[in-house]
């Protein structure tokens, strides 16, 4: 075991002062061997990741962050069997390994900065995923970027100063990639351009896909404006309703896109509340509601027997 792998595991399994001591000496790491490589189990799968990479403390201590993405796919899988997926702001492929079930599934895996590009090179060198250095957005070109990385995540700021990056609409992408026309999944994780995304994909949401996508501010002074604009690019494309899920995991509700009103509620809590976001998922009405009764399931397997008896008599 190399010795960051060691301080990872020391930092996530202590309590206490035990714990400030290993979470210095993990800080310490990062920043004098220049965020060092370790390995973590996730979702079935040791993958590779920089020392600095905040997914294992997540996991640790949260039950439910990170878990809905693997019972999608075993609903994707069950239903339309080997997936074909479209993983906008893969990281180092930890969606990934929560999608992934054999070699018949089809991955094309996005991630434009290159330090997780080359731990995603690591995590998935297979034939069945697909890894393009480039961004999705809402038009196909290039821009230059400055990278903004922290805890293991990146997001991309416009700076004519910054690296050069091709940039695709998914709609273009897809034309440069027809054995993927017909997928099944597009998830989206780009913390910021999220709302881009979907806007270049306008055509390929009319066959009606599963999108599951991340919906926070990020600075955006337009933001419920572009939130609301982008719901109606799907109610425009045929979806009649989305699942909210909040940044923990645990559900939020089940909103129908030509009725926002208690979703605008929403809107306006996580602005006042601030580091709060949602995770929404969008599909065919009748998979939606077929997977929300399975989330319904689920979380009431998970309640107190004596919370939920008291609940459902009101």
């Amino acid at each position: 075991m190399r010795f960051a792998d060691f301080v990872l595991r020391k930092t996530l399994s202590t309590n206490g002062i035990r714990q400030l001591l290993w979470t210095y000496i993990r800080r310490m790491l990062v920043r004098s061997f220049n965020d060092p490589p370790c390995t973590f189990p996730v979702h079935g799968r040791i993958l590779h990741l920089p020392l600095s990479h905040e997914l294992p403390t997540y996991l640790w201590r949260l039950p439910q962050y990170d878990r809905l993405p693997a019972r999608l796919g075993a609903f994707l899988h069950t239903r339309y069997g080997p997936l074909r997926c479209l993983d906008i702001g893969s990281n180092i492929g930890d969606s990934i390994a929560s999608f992934y079930r054999d070699e018949r599934d089809q991955f094309l895996a996005i991630e434009p900065d290159p330090k997780f590009n080359h731990y995603l090179h690591q995590n998935w060198s297979v034939s069945n995923v697909t890894i393009l250095n480039l961004a999705c957005s809402d038009r196909s070109g290039s821009e230059h970027y400055e990278i903004d990385e922290k805890f293991g995540t990146a997001s991309l700021r416009k700076h004519p100063d910054g690296i050069e990056i091709r940039t695709e609409t998914v709609d273009d992408l897809l034309l440069n990639y027809p054995h993927f026309s017909g997928l099944q999944l597009i998830k989206i994780d780009t913390d910021g351009d999220d709302f881009a995304v979907l806007s270049g994909a306008r055509h390929t949401l009319t066959s009606q896909p599963a999108v599951l996508f991340e919906c926070d501010v990020f600075g955006n002074q337009r933001y419920m404006q572009h939130c609301l604009e982008t719901l109606a690019i799907f109610s425009q494309a045929g979806y009649s309703s989305m699942l909210v899920y909040e940044k923990f995991g645990y559900p939020m509700g089940r909103f129908e896109l030509n009725d926002l009103r208690y979703f605008r509620d929403l809107l306006f809590y996580q602005l006042t509340k601030k580091f709060i976001y949602f995770d929404i998922l969008i599909m065919k009405e009748q998979d939606l509601r077929e997977f929300n009764a399975l989330e319904s399931t689920f979380f009431i397997g998970d309640l107190p027997v004596e919370a939920y008896s008291i609940g459902s008599s009101l």
